[in-house]
């Protein structure tokens, strides 16, 4: 009896503690600058400066196919709603689309003068933007892939893109990382193309932002340790925290639980709006980017160590 109770405590306790632990998926040749789960969560995608594209298979977590994706340094990796395509940007200046059947390209984008940094489509899938070192957002037609127009208004880089969840808004952000500047993050109206929300004062980079589902609330980090959500038609912090004393890279967000890739000590970190700040030592150096699973149980990210890896946050 009791050799019965003592195995079925070492069960427990082992499940509690699975919760949180890390496995280390694999690694690429120099630091990964992003990943990305596909929308049916059966695939994660990672890239990073050795040029490569890495895909995974999140059944039996090994690799599926890796491939040179861009003459210089993969930066940012987005899927269209129905899985068809993985879009890449790079170093390079260019966006590439690629058929997720084949792992082949498909499609060439060119219009950014420099470096593509971040990636978004529009929910329905009819819609790329793309920003970078030009300052520029772009918006291209997926139907047919091709350049609609541009957003401009940034200062600086520009450093992430995010769509509401309904496809009304696009949050911008961008930014310097050891100077302060203006209007470092933006919210978009897509219905009329035009800003509708401009950020007062001068930060250093907002290096990330996600809005809510409609797209009245957004919450942003960057290199200023701190995260903050806003109510940016009236201007109204709802709520802040304190992420990390360095800097926060990437986040994903899910309802009121966001996650964090913080700068410089390796950590992932929760954050239940509201509530405290849990941290996880996950790599040895910066995170770079972080992506939430389809169904919301694993935490993925990337850092300048090279290594892609998973977090389970949820059972």
């Amino acid at each position: 009896m009791r050799y019965l109770l003592a195995i079925a405590l070492l069960v427990i306790t082992l499940s509690f503690q699975d919760k949180g632990k890390k496995t280390i998926l694999g690694k690429h040749g120099e630091m990964v600058n992003a990943v990305c789960f596909s929308p049916s969560g059966k695939v994660l995608v990672s890239g990073g400066n050795d040029n490569k594209v890495y895909a995974w298979n999140m059944d039996e977590k090994t690799e599926i196919t890796s491939f040179y994706a861009h003459s210089i340094g993969v930066t940012s990796l987005a899927f269209t709603p129905d899985g068809t395509y993985l879009i890449s940007a790079g170093l390079d200046n260019l966006i590439k689309v690629w058929r997720t059947d084949t792992w082949k390209l498909a499609h060439t984008l060119e219009g950014h003068t420099l470096e593509v940094k971040a990636l978004a489509v529009s929910p329905s899938g009819q819609y790329l933007f793309s920003g970078g070192k030009d300052k520029v957002i772009r918006v291209w037609n997926l139907t047919d892939f091709t350049p609609m127009r541009t957003l401009e208004g940034h200062f600086d880089h520009v450093l992430s893109l995010s769509v509401s969840a309904n496809g009304r808004y696009l949050a911008s952000t961008g930014g310097d990382r050891v100077s302060k500047g203006p209007g470092n993050l933006k919210i978009w109206d897509l219905e009329n193309w035009k800003m509708a929300y401009n950020l007062t004062g001068e930060t250093y980079a907002v290096q990330t932002a996600k809005l809510n589902a409609t797209g009245t609330m957004v919450l942003y980090a960057g290199n200023f340790g701190d995260a903050i959500l806003l109510k940016w038609g009236e201007e109204k912090t709802v709520a802040t925290a304190k992420i990390t004393d360095y800097g926060v890279n990437s986040m994903a967000l899910n309802g009121l639980q966001a996650y964090f890739g913080c700068a410089y000590n390796g950590m992932t970190a929760n954050w239940n709006i509201g509530g405290d700040v849990v941290e996880w030592p996950t790599h040895e150096s910066d995170i770079n980017s972080v992506d939430l699973s389809p169904n919301k149980a694993w935490l993925a990210s990337g850092g300048v160590d090279g290594r892609v890896i998973l977090r389970r946050v949820n059972q």
